[in-house]
């Protein structure tokens, strides 16, 4: 009894082929169709999908092409149970927090046309809003997902602006048309990572649906430089760091082998002392660590910029084995950058 009054009163969701000129014969027209997938027989036919372009610092793919695959990890939404509302999904790495319910919905017949997707059966995501907002908790080096609008056979000009934090780094805007002209939305960042995904439209859909979301998170590290001074027998120390990505958590430093500490301001130690210094990114990256101080061989420099009276040179990264050598450098005397 349940299933009938879903049916008689347009609940049953599915994603169905069907030609507009079957609207007057019962058939759906809108994922949030009046039948089940048994019930029809989806006739063959092709969409082409035009791209409107992109904007900002962003590699678009246009496709899910097998590099593409390979390169991202997919949410699952097994886990779901059919028509289960959910403000969010999670493997072990990347939860994606929507800003309003969206329910898990089963496929039964055609979603979109290969090679346009990755699977013309998969769970899909839905909401009866024209608009959707998805936040990652962790900074995503790529983010895509393959989108359609909920009426049939209406093209409608849709928008996926990334974020990082509250700044856009680059946008997509595709005409998409349902069933047969399901697109991916998907963006690779050149510059920023992204922290959030904002989907938009200029029409009225009564809806949208995403499915196969994935990603790849910022797996590169900061970089930290060391900038020197000497002062008679110590050295001055100031670090700084940069991330383009997801940006610098925070950069820790260690002297003589001791505890590694929070860089919070430029501290000194003396020239037979040694230094170690990194930082980490917002998504965990661990910088490889960098030395300096007196080894075996002579004085250590591993990205340092050298700060003298007549300015700044470097950065170094050298063993310096000649004292009359260290001299010239921290008097500015000047020396070649590598050895």
């Amino acid at each position: 009894m349940k299933l009938v009054k879903m049916i008689a009163a347009g609940l049953l969701s599915t994603m169905l082929a069907v030609p507009a000129a079957y609207a007057d014969e019962g058939q759906p027209t809108s994922f949030r169709g009046n039948l089940s997938p048994s019930e029809v027989q989806a006739p063959a036919r092709s969409f082409s999908i035009m791209a409107d372009g992109i904007t900002g610092n962003i590699m678009q793919h246009d496709i899910p092409t097998q590099e593409y695959v390979n390169e991202t990890s997919v949410i699952s939404l097994a886990n779901l149970y059919n028509y289960q509302q959910v403000n969010a999904v999670s493997d072990n790495n990347l939860t994606v927090t929507f800003d309003r319910n969206v329910e898990k919905l089963p496929i039964g017949v055609t979603w979109g046309t290969l090679p346009n997707v990755e699977t013309i059966y998969p769970n899909v995501l839905f909401t009866w809003n024209n608009s959707l907002e998805m936040n990652l908790s962790k900074p995503a080096k790529t983010f895509g997902f393959e989108l359609a609008p909920n009426i049939f056979n209406t093209p409608y000009p849709f928008t996926a602006d990334f974020y990082n934090g509250d700044i856009i780094v680059g946008s997509i805007t595709r005409t998409i048309s349902s069933p047969y002209g399901v697109s991916l939305m998907a963006a690779t960042a050149t510059s920023s990572s992204f922290t959030k995904v904002r989907i938009t439209t200029t029409g009225n859909p009564s809806g949208l649906a995403i499915a196969q979301i994935r990603y790849n998170l910022d797996n590169t590290a900061p970089e930290t430089y060391a900038t020197m001074a000497m002062v008679k027998n110590r050295f001055n120390v100031k670090l700084s760091a940069s991330d383009d990505m997801s940006g610098v958590a925070k950069t820790e430093y260690r002297i003589d082998n001791g505890n590694w500490m929070t860089y919070e301001g430029g501290f000194s130690i003396g020239n037979k002392q040694t230094l170690e210094y990194r930082s980490v990114d917002n998504t965990g990256n661990v910088e490889s660590t960098h030395f300096i101080g007196p080894n075996e061989e002579g004085y250590h420099l591993e990205n340092v910029y050298v700060k003298t009276s007549k300015g700044i040179e470097g950065p170094y990264t050298r063993t310096i084995t000649d004292g009359e050598e260290f001299l010239r450098l921290f008097m500015g005397l000047g020396m070649p950058a590598t050895q």
